[in-house]
């Protein structure tokens, strides 16, 4: 009896090691770390912080377009926006993911407190990114970016 005692004790140690979070998630720390489109995301902004441009740059497609609240932009001018941003601390919230085949669509809220040009980061923003795998690992075809106050308004109508 008091061996399967002892038994059921070592069991239930055992079980709990493995079913729970005893070992911390370990941040990636460059985009080719990244495991899912959260990880992604969180990386990708973290290199904009650390200014981590050689990284950044080449996360980005040949063909990528971006939609910003400026207007489109291509490959060129998307990396010379982050290269001109001074970002101290971002908060994400509110994170979608939809896996289909080897593209990741994410969509979020972020709050991002630093400049660009000299001037405040607009904020909060609501940020959709389509993230493809390729051979050399993860890199984002195309992004929408949009002021939260006026995601939320919708289109503007046209009177009738």
């Amino acid at each position: 009896m008091r061996h399967a005692f002892r038994v059921s004790i070592l069991m239930a140690v055992c079980a709990s090691l493995v079913a729970c979070t005893v070992w911390s998630e370990r941040p990636s720390n460059h985009i080719g770390q990244a495991t899912g489109a959260e990880a992604l995301e969180r990386t990708f902004w973290n290199e904009v912080k650390i200014k981590h441009w050689t990284e950044l740059e080449q996360h980005f497609a040949i063909n990528y377009v971006g939609d910003t609240p400026e207007g489109k932009e291509d490959r060129a001018a998307a990396v010379q926006r982050f290269h001109r941003m001074i970002l101290r601390d971002f908060s994400i919230a509110d994170m979608q993911t939809e896996l289909n085949g080897t593209t990741f669509i994410v969509s979020y809220s972020i709050a991002l407190q630093g400049e660009l040009d000299g001037r405040p980061l607009a904020s909060p923003l609501r940020v959709m990114t389509v993230w493809q795998h390729e051979k050399s690992g993860w890199i984002i075809i195309g992004r929408s970016v949009a002021n939260k106050v006026t995601a939320a308004l919708g289109p503007p109508r046209i009177p009738a």
